[in-house]
């Protein structure tokens, strides 16, 4: 959710060198760190334990990272970009809040850690081109659309049909309803601003499979034998990366 916006900013770019590829390693750092940090904020709300361990991996990561996005930041007078790796860094925080009222595994808590990172895609973009143009917000716009739907199929595969009896027909179309409806939605929402503002039909087509892959999964229901979280991963990894590399052709199709 971060690397893919964030590697999709840098082939956009016009010209490549070391300072998006540190930069990157930095967003890296950064989301590397959530994991300790959640763990130590997890053991002191339950028990009043301080894990230290987990803190000195999360301020190692994480301030490693900060710094080296700082210094590149500051080296290179990316002041638009710095403040937008700030708002990353706010949406990290927020999320660690909520992740101490255990309110991170809501939708709006995963909502929120969501536009964090995809935010990487702006910053990265900012980096590279020194503003924010139409293209820049659009690409920060199809990341989070998509990403966002993911946190919908997650649920549906994870929770929910894991935790129940296989239903019938009527059933599984309720249960995985929010996944459809977002589906439809963004399919919908792509559609129209396509037709309107006249983006290349590649941003539409990159989220067909989206949608595809959410039917199929609703109808093939999972219990908690039959679920394989890594396989799962790998294939969300997989569909992730066919979305960037047909949205990344239609913004070189709509160049030219």
């Amino acid at each position: 959710m971060f690397l893919i916006p964030a590697v999709m900013a840098v082939a956009l770019g016009q010209s490549w060198g070391w300072s998006p590829l540190f930069l990157i390693l930095a967003f890296v750092l950064i989301f590397l760190s959530h994991s300790p940090a959640s763990r130590f904020i997890r053991r002191w709300r339950s028990r009043r334990v301080v894990e230290l361990e987990s803190m000195n991996w999360a301020l190692l990561l994480g301030g490693s990272g900060v710094i080296l996005a700082g210094v590149i930041f500051v080296f290179h007078q990316k002041w638009n970009a710095l403040f937008f790796g700030i708002v990353v860094g706010t949406a990290f925080l927020i999320h660690l809040w909520m992740t101490l009222n255990r309110e991170h595994m809501s939708v709006p808590g995963e909502i929120i850690g969501v536009f964090g990172l995809t935010a990487s895609a702006p910053t990265m973009y900012l980096f590279l081109h020194g503003n924010l143009d139409a293209r820049g917000w659009v690409l920060w716009m199809i990341n989070f659309l998509y990403f966002t739907g993911s946190i919908f199929y997650i649920k549906l595969k994870v929770r929910i049909q894991t935790s129940m009896p296989e239903p019938d027909l009527k059933g599984k179309l309720k249960a995985g309803l929010p996944t459809l409806l977002y589906g439809l939605f963004v399919l919908t929402y792509v559609f129209v601003i396509t037709v309107i503002r006249g983006y290349s039909w590649f941003f539409f087509w990159a989220y067909v499979p989206f949608f595809i892959k959410a039917v199929f999964g609703l109808f093939h229901w999972q219990d908690k034998r039959s679920l394989r979280v890594n396989r799962l991963g790998f294939i969300e990894l997989i569909h992730s990366f066919v979305f960037a590399v047909v949205c990344t052709i239609g913004f070189y199709s709509n160049a030219g």
